[in-house]
């Protein structure tokens, strides 16, 4: 019955069972404990089951979607293949909505490299991320069909405090004429 009510279910099941064979052979009593402990057993395990499912069904709920529709994700955390619903021209923007890519957005996320070395400065940042950028989409997108029509876009540390953060450089393509895409780049 003790191992029962601590919980400790691997143990009390087959004592429990040997307990109550003993008893009926022997003509002992402790039949009442022994079942208390499997009945208890039996509840831990229950509950135990219970809590399982209900963690799978949550952690399957948050993984169904590749992208929630309309999150709003900090620039230094978008990674290739994400889809950003509006980029604009601007020294610092922090986050940016990515939605599903066969949704209109304006850019994809094809290529992302690091700077390296100290803070060079925001102009020379800025020069080398776009030398990168010109380099790393060249290279992914020399067959696609849609290359004449695009247009790079560059998340890139525009500020020392960013740099401390992440060097990281996000090399983004739009369409040339500012529509919407409305599927994946095609490489």
């Amino acid at each position: 019955m003790v191992l029962g009510l601590l919980g400790m279910c691997l143990l009390a099941m087959p004592f429990g069972l040997i307990a109550l064979t003993q008893i009926r052979h022997r003509g002992q009593r402790g039949r009442g404990m022994a079942m208390t402990g499997l009945a208890a057993s039996g509840c831990y395990i229950l509950l135990a089951s219970f809590g399982a499912a209900i963690a799978m069904l949550i952690d399957t709920d948050e993984s169904t979607d590749e992208k929630p529709s309309n999150r709003a994700q900090s620039v230094q955390d978008v990674t290739v293949g994400d889809c950003v619903e509006d980029v604009r021209e601007t020294d610092l923007m922090f986050s940016i909505p990515v939605v599903p890519c066969d949704q209109p957005h304006a850019a994809e996320v094809i290529t992302q490299f690091d700077l390296t070395g100290p803070w060079p400065g925001r102009d020379e940042s800025a020069r080398r991320a776009d030398a990168g950028c010109t380099d790393e989409l060249t290279a992914a997108l020399i067959g696609s069909p849609m290359m004449e029509v695009l247009v790079s876009f560059v998340f890139f540390p525009a500020a020392e405090s960013h740099w401390q953060r992440s060097k990281r450089v996000s090399c983004l393509v739009m369409r040339a004429d500012g529509d919407d895409l409305t599927q994946r780049i095609p490489r």
